[in-house]
């Protein structure tokens, strides 16, 4: 019997996460990211922080932004992982591991993220010289690794519970570089025997319809080579969301619907 593991983001209201909280086991072993304690139900436990950005991340580019004479938003410091004082307090008091690049002194349970292990555990030969490599393109990917690493090397995990993680709806980045990641750390979970338990409120994760069945995808939709428009988060008729393309202009009525085959 493994350890149940949930990874929270901040990708939900409160009211999801409170949904979600509702159906967690009750040995669920928390992992938070960022500024997930803010969002956290009042009755949900953190085991383990991660705030694996530099000190400084971001700062020069809000500096940039308030260099036309104005002051810095209160509470804003170049040293708070481009968050704010309230979150480095926090991270100060938790009284729980702090997972970062490296152990901070005014942290005291702030642990460096264990890179060499987990390399050596799930890292891949990548370009372009082929060196094993650890792949993480998001704190959702390191966490993801390093649960992967324990699992594998004696600390079993029965399930991955997940609330907040919505990278498939997010930013071009989230879309892009670090969806793709998390979900190859989840294939690996479940190929290795670990339950990927959804929210069940609804996720963007693993949600788009089967390909080619149902009738997925229709005509002039993103599967399309051919597709005129623009990509665009669409709402399929199970209440599920997943991206698509909504063209424009749409055909006008005299025009001929491509034939599908």
């Amino acid at each position: 019997m493994g350890r149940n593991i949930g990874i929270f983001g901040v990708a939900a209201s409160p009211l999801e996460k409170e949904q979600a909280a509702a159906h967690f086991p009750s040995d669920l072993e928390v992992w938070a990211v960022n500024e997930a304690h803010r969002h956290m139900p009042a009755d949900i436990k953190i085991a383990r922080m991660f705030q694996l950005h530099v000190r400084d991340w971001r700062e020069s580019e809000r500096r940039y932004l308030y260099s036309n004479g104005k002051d810095l938003p209160p509470g804003v410091d170049p040293d708070c992982f481009g968050r704010d004082n309230a979150h480095v307090e926090y991270l100060r008091t938790c009284g729980v591991p702090v997972y970062g690049q490296q152990v901070w002194p005014d942290i005291p349970t702030s642990v460096r993220y264990p890179f060499e292990e987990v390399t050596e555990a799930v890292g891949i030969p990548l370009p372009p010289n082929g060196v094993n490599r650890l792949w993480a393109t998001s704190s959702f990917g390191y966490m993801a690794a390093l649960l992967l690493t324990e699992h594998r090397n004696g600390d079993p995990v029965s399930a991955i519970y997940l609330a907040g993680v919505e990278l498939p709806t997010g930013s071009a980045r989230e879309r892009a570089w670090e969806w793709p990641n998390f979900a190859y750390y989840l294939g690996l979970m479940t190929g290795g025997g670990v339950k990927v338990v959804l929210p069940p409120n609804g996720s963007a994760l693993l949600s788009a319809p089967h390909y080619a069945l149902g009738g997925h995808p229709f005509p002039q939709e993103a599967d399309h080579w051919w597709a005129p428009g623009y990509a665009l988060v669409i709402p399929d008729d199970d209440g599920t969301y997943y991206l698509g393309t909504w063209t424009e202009p749409k055909l006008e009525a005299t025009e001929k619907e491509p034939e599908v085959l």
